[in-house]
């Protein structure tokens, strides 16, 4: 479970370092892996 908590920590301290990019005035664009999404309705 090592990998999936160094995994966890990493994503907590990114949105962390992301906000303040953000904040400073610099365009944050998302990214959603695979390119392919479902949505039902």
């Amino acid at each position: 479970m090592e990998a999936m908590e160094k995994l966890s920590e990493h994503l907590r301290a990114r949105m962390v370092e992301l906000r303040k990019v953000k904040d400073e005035g610099r365009k944050v664009v998302g990214y959603t892996p695979g390119g392919y999404i479902c949505r039902r309705s």
